[in-house]
């Protein structure tokens, strides 16, 4: 199924699986906004009230630092970019507006949602993909990039996933490695500023750090009590996560390959896909059952039945 643009409407798609929803809006600008990221409504009317309450106002404080869902480099938006263009006239200015989306049902448990984002002045596309895995809490993005410029594009930056996360405070919990050391855990606040964790080390990319990560929001996730969004960057070479406090309530993450010294020259009808990003979501609530385990151990564990079912 293909959903046109329309002038004016305010337009919300719904990835979701069977305890959580990744909402995304378009705005009075054409713009794509990740809205809510988390536990699914009883009411799902009020997914398209919750931009209404959003604290970003244009021309405020705020910045022009509004939560769109990949941010281009270039625009009004003052935060780390997800795709930076060298567009064929060498001009370094995207600006990513709504242009359709595409469902497709797989199975009774994998949905496909494509949102086409178009540039306003150049023949440039960027599709956003979301797979929903709906038994497994998982979404799986990935982003397709193809122009029709009058010569090659370069893209100097084009990361998989850019995800705006809500909160009072953010705490990340990743692995660090050294010889005889190995996955190291570690968690800490993520304060103001950005916090970055990539490699350059190619065949051997997790040798130091790994690309997978756990985020809690608003506390340290306890044993019984916490709100988790993972993720796990499905590539085998060099990778950066970036994560972003602004605004005082919001994180943003950006997670794809390492574009140091990467920069690729994309020929006009050309498609450059990124690696996947897996994001597994968990709520635990206290005294959900007796038996609970932590919850970092139960995505853990979703991440392995999710890969013996839908990987082997």
């Amino acid at each position: 199924m293909t959903i046109g643009q329309s002038n004016f409407a305010q337009k919300t798609f719904e990835i979701t699986t069977k305890n959580n929803v990744l909402v995304l809006e378009t705005d009075k600008d054409n713009s794509l906004l990740l809205s809510y990221i988390g536990k699914k409504l009883k009411n799902t009317a009020e997914y398209s009230s919750i931009q209404s309450l959003d604290k970003y106002k244009p021309g405020s404080d705020d910045l022009f630092n509004k939560r769109e869902a990949y941010i281009a480099s270039g625009s009004l938006n003052l935060l780390e970019p997800a795709l930076t263009v060298t567009h064929a006239d060498g001009n370094k200015s995207t600006e990513l507006t709504f242009s359709r989306v595409e469902e497709k049902q797989i199975d009774q448990n994998r949905k496909l949602t494509s949102i086409v984002l178009k540039d306003a002045k150049y023949n440039f596309e960027v599709s956003l993909h979301y797979l929903s895995y709906f038994n497994e809490d998982v979404i799986e993005q990935w982003v397709q990039i193809v122009h029709k410029e009058k010569g090659d594009v370069v893209l100097n930056k084009y990361a998989s996933a850019n995800l705006t996360l809500s909160g009072k405070k953010f705490f990340l919990k990743n692995h660090y490695s050294g010889w005889g050391r190995e996955m190291r855990s570690e968690e800490q606040q993520l304060l103001h500023g950005i916090k970055t964790i990539d490699s350059k080390l190619g065949t051997r990319n997790n040798l130091l750090n790994s690309s997978s990560f756990m985020i809690s929001i608003d506390q340290p996730a306890t044993e019984d009590l916490g709100e988790v969004v993972a993720g796990s960057l499905e590539w085998t070479g060099n990778f950066r996560l970036d994560f972003e406090t602004f605004d005082e309530y919001y994180l943003r993450l950006t997670a794809g390959i390492n574009n140091f010294s990467g920069n690729y020259t994309l020929k006009p009808g050309e498609e450059f896909i990124t690696p996947v990003l897996f994001i597994p979501i968990r709520q635990m609530e206290k005294a959900l059952r007796a038996e609970t385990c932590k919850t970092g151990q139960e995505i853990t564990s979703y991440w392995k039945v999710w890969a013996s079912d839908q990987r082997c």
